[in-house]
């Protein structure tokens, strides 16, 4: 039976929360839509980004360094490594007239301190008119050693090629060869660890062990 005094209020009040759902789960459809767009857009990524984490810094770090023995193999891919620097270095030119000076010089000059006086002399003779005429007309001489072959212990044929530019024009090639012996003095214990000596560098390792270019033949290649 109905009731006289009920005025249908609480019907009302149901409607308007009915719609006022309905309005909100249109709202929540259309956004769930643009998100879903957006995620489509974005996958897959189309760039990678890397991150470096630090875990430790790098202080705490520890190295061992294994000694370097002449009677191991790591000598051996060593000993290349200093003979095609000492070719590179002697054969280079560059527009540095100190640093030219400093593997020119001789007694202390770079060259001087990895060859025997005769080889020095032989490089001097060969070399110093050429490196002067060079700096003068600002030319330089690039290196590249393109093979190293090892003819029996301590002798090397050394393949490679010098590009010489002048201000920045290239003026041409040259395919040379050398045959390389190296000797070391046998006031030089070879069978320790290399240690920095007096008046030596890191990067004088070299001289550590007592690498000594005893004969030195440059040839030009066809």
């Amino acid at each position: 039976m109905w009731d006289k005094h009920d005025s249908g209020d609480g019907i009302g009040v149901v409607g308007w929360v009915a719609r006022l759902l309905g309005i909100l789960l249109c709202l929540s459809m259309a956004l769930n839509i643009t998100l879903g767009q957006a995620l489509v857009r974005l996958t897959p990524l189309k760039e990678k980004i890397p991150y470096a984490i630090t875990v430790a810094p790098a202080m705490d770090a520890v190295v061992e360094a294994a000694p370097l023995r002449r009677q191991t193999t790591s000598f051996a891919v060593t000993e290349r490594a200093w003979v095609a620097q000492y070719v590179r270095i002697r054969e280079g030119v560059v527009a540095d007239e100190g640093l030219m000076k400093v593997r020119m010089r001789p007694t202390d000059g770079w060259v001087a301190r990895r060859s025997t006086t005769e080889v020095y002399e032989g490089f001097r003779a060969r070399n110093q008119k050429l490196v002067i005429q060079a700096l003068a007309r600002g030319a330089e001489r690039a290196v590249k050693i393109e093979s190293i072959n090892l003819a029996s212990p301590g002798l090397y044929y050394v393949d490679f090629t010098v590009r010489d530019t002048e201000k920045g024009m290239d003026l041409g090639t040259q395919s040379l060869r050398v045959l390389l012996r190296i000797g070391y003095p046998e006031l030089v214990e070879l069978d320790g660890t290399i240690v920095e000596g007096e008046g030596l560098l890191p990067q004088d390792s070299d001289l550590a062990f007592g690498f000594r270019v005893i004969q030195y033949d440059l040839s030009r290649r066809s």
